[in-house]
């Protein structure tokens, strides 16, 4: 009987959703002090639960880079086979600005067993660089929301944003001054992050919700009539359409290679200027019923679609 653990160093959604799929138990190691403590101690505590448990199949979240290479050198002693699920930021770490993380992705891309990533552009980075990739996108969250709550506009739009680099959260708030006043964009995460690029004022349609908990997000999504999540970043498959697509809201995405592949159905792609980011909302208000009629559809050929991928990976990893 093969013993198979997950081990992470960072909490993400689709890492519980997967664990709770391969019904295998999830560790999450945190420790929060100075990076040169948190690495030591992270990486002691993963060599030793490998010692007591002994696993056959060690599946790690990338990132973090570190762990995934912590992995990799354990390989030969310690596991018969190493599965790293590896999201957009693991295959090009800090946006692939930096050679030597570069060159530490690849190596740990060409060590593994299988490296599991959400969409073909990944798969082909993976595979070029002498890895084994597997396509499994995210699953479509099961979200609850606990209450119903009042927002301010006739129609309300929700952008998802953690004030990334790779967010033109700038071009959103620009939009807000090309639309209606009446249209009110709420635009998440924590602004404290973006407070030295952020206009001294803001239009009076944009209000920060700052840090949200989860129930409070959830709440704010199902209270929306449209949800944006966009990036400038090729390959990333953003978790704000799932969970759009969970709620049955219509969604709007940026016009990547990766976005327009995957999400075809009950969305609006747009460039990410202020003038097709507002342009995009205007249609979405437009043709909100039909994009509501086709996300029901959709959901349910995703959900088969995942389900029939993940009985492929599972027989190809073999436990």
């Amino acid at each position: 009987m093969y013993k198979v653990i997950w081990i992470t160093w960072l909490e993400h959604r689709r890492t519980e959703e997967l664990c709770k799929s391969f019904d295998i138990p999830l560790y999450i190691f945190v420790y929060k002090k100075n990076r040169f403590l948190r690495y030591l101690t992270l990486s002691l505590k993963t060599i030793y639960k490998l010692i007591i448990i002994k696993p056959n199949i060690l599946f790690v979240q990338n990132p973090s880079l570190v762990l995934s290479l912590l992995a990799v050198l354990c390989r030969r002693t310690f596991l018969k086979k190493l599965v790293i699920d590896s999201h957009t930021s693991g295959i090009f770490p800090f946006g692939g600005q930096y050679r030597s993380l570069n060159i530490l992705s690849r190596f740990i891309q060409r060590h593994a067993d299988i490296t599991i990533v959400t969409n073909s552009f990944l798969k082909d980075i993976v595979e070029q660089n002498g890895g084994k990739g597997f396509v499994l996108p995210d699953k479509i969250p099961n979200l609850s929301p606990t209450g119903e709550i009042k927002l301010k506009g006739h129609t309300n739009v929700v952008f998802i944003c953690s004030f990334s680099w790779d967010e033109p959260y700038l071009e959103v708030i620009n939009a807000g001054n090309l639309l209606d006043k009446n249209i009110v964009i709420y635009i998440t995460g924590d602004n404290k992050k973006a407070t030295n690029t952020l206009p001294r004022e803001l239009p009076e349609n944009i209000i920060l919700t700052g840090f949200l908990s989860e129930c409070e997000y959830v709440n704010l999504l199902n209270a929306a009539d449209i949800i944006i999540d966009l990036t400038t970043r090729e390959g990333c498959l953003l978790c704000g359409a799932y969970e759009a697509i969970s709620l049955g809201k219509p969604y709007i995405l940026s016009k990547t290679r990766s976005l327009t592949e995957y999400f075809s159905k009950g969305c609006v792609h747009t460039d990410n200027t202020s003038h097709d980011i507002a342009s995009s909302i205007k249609v979405a208000i437009a043709n909100k019923k039909l994009l509501q009629e086709e996300i029901c559809e959709y959901r349910n050929h995703m959900v088969n679609k995942w389900d029939t991928n993940f009985n492929i990976l599972k027989k190809i990893i073999r436990f």
